[in-house]
C-alpha cells in the first residue's frame, strides 16, 4: 500500500497526465504482482522443479532455432532478424522477435543447465545438462543481447562462486568455447544475399563508443535520473 501511494504521490506532485500515470502506475504493479504472486499462493519443490524444466525446455527450443538462422538463414521458417546499428548486422531472436527478450529467458536458463552440468547424479545427466548449456550460450551469443550476456556471466559467476566452484570453472569453459564457435561457425549456407558474418567485438565496441560520444539512449536515461533525483530526492 505504501508504495501505491508513493507512485501516486509521484505522480500528482510531478505533473504526470492521467494517461501516462496510469499506464506507468498499471506496469510497475503488474511487475510487482507478478514477482511475489508465487511466494503468496505457495508451491513445492516438484512444481518448481516442473516450472524450472519448462523454461529450460522453451529456451533449449530457441536456441536450436537460433543456431539454425545463423547456420543457414536469417529469414530461416520465415522468421525476421533485427537488423543492428553496431555491426551486428543480424540480430538473432527465434520466435521470440526481440533479442533482448530472448536474452533474459537464455540468461535464466543458463546456470540451470551449467549447475546441472556437475550437480546431476547420473553421467547421462550431466552430460545432457553440458550439452544444453553449450547450447543456451551459442544462442546468447548469437541474439547481440549485451544485457544478457552481463547477466549471464555475471550473474552465474556470482552464484557459483558461492554454491559450486567446479560449475564456475566448467561454466567459463564453455562461455570461452562458445564465444569462438560464434565468432568462427559457418554462417548464413543458404542464403545468398546475406551480409559477411557480423563482429562480435567490433559491435560491442562500437556500441561503447557511442556511450563515450555521450550518445547511448539508455546511458542518456540514467544520467537524466541522477538528475531528477537531487532535484527531488524523495519522489524523484
Amino acid at each position: 500500500i505504501g508504495f501505491v501511494l508513493l507512485l501516486f504521490a509521484s505522480a500528482v506532485l510531478n505533473g504526470v497526465p492521467a494517461v501516462q500515470a496510469v499506464a506507468g502506475i498499471s506496469f510497475t504493479l503488474d511487475a510487482v504482482g507478478l514477482f511475489v504472486l508465487a511466494r503468496i499462493v505457495g508451491f513445492t519443490p516438484q512444481q518448481a522443479r516442473i516450472a524450472i524444466g519448462w523454461v529450460i525446455a522453451l529456451a533449449l527450443l530457441a536456441a536450436l532455432v537460433i543456431t539454425a538462422q545463423a547456420l543457414l538463414s536469417p529469414h530461416l521458417l520465415g522468421l525476421s532478424a533485427i537488423q543492428g546499428r553496431y555491426g551486428e548486422l543480424y540480430r538473432l531472436a527465434a520466435f521470440f522477435g526481440d533479442p533482448n527478450t530472448l536474452g533474459a529467458f537464455l540468461s535464466a536458463a543458463i546456470p540451470f543447465a551449467l549447475f546441472g552440468a556437475t550437480g546431476l547424479s547420473s553421467t547421462r545427466g550431466r552430460r545432457l545438462a553440458l550439452a544444453g548449456a553449450a547450447l543456451l550460450l551459442l544462442a546468447l551469443w548469437l541474439s547481440f543481447s549485451r544485457g544478457g550476456w552481463l547477466g549471464a556471466v555475471g550473474g552465474f559467476a556470482l552464484a557459483a562462486l558461492v554454491l559450486d566452484r567446479r560449475a564456475l570453472r566448467l561454466g567459463l569453459v564453455v562461455m570461452v568455447v562458445t564465444l569462438a564457435a560464434a565468432m568462427f561457425m559457418p554462417r548464413n549456407l543458404l542464403c545468398d544475399t546475406c551480409e559477411e558474418r557480423p563482429d562480435l567485438f567490433g559491435s560491442t565496441f562500437g556500441r561503447f563508443d557511442t556511450i563515450g560520444e555521450g550518445r547511448d539512449l539508455r546511458t542518456l536515461f540514467v544520467l537524466n535520473a541522477v538528475a531528477i533525483i537531487g532535484d527531488h530526492p524523495v519522489l524523484g
